[in-house]
């Protein structure tokens, strides 16, 4: 899985402040989940790992991720695994 802050992380640390209000504790720990991942990105973490710390199913993770990019705040390219067929 790769990811991005939408147009750098200046733009996405204004975008988050206007919907920060909108976001679930799920989301606001997956992002400081994906801050914790930018600043050090010598510490592998893998999708396994990122669905453990936040206690939430493949199909969950794509729905949040998917939230993220729905706002504006980063961009995704999924693997496979993290795919969910309709």
């Amino acid at each position: 899985m790769e990811f991005e802050f939408k147009n750098g992380v200046h733009a996405f640390s204004r975008r988050l402040n206007q919907v920060i209000d909108h976001l679930d504790t799920t989301e606001i720990a997956l992002i400081e989940t994906l801050l914790d991942i930018a600043v050090a990105p010598e510490q592998p973490m893998t999708v396994k790992a990122l669905r453990e710390k936040l206690g939430i199913t493949t199909a969950e993770l794509s729905f949040y991720l998917s939230r993220l990019v729905h706002l504006d705040l980063i961009t995704w390219t999924p693997e496979e695994s993290t795919v969910v067929a309709n």
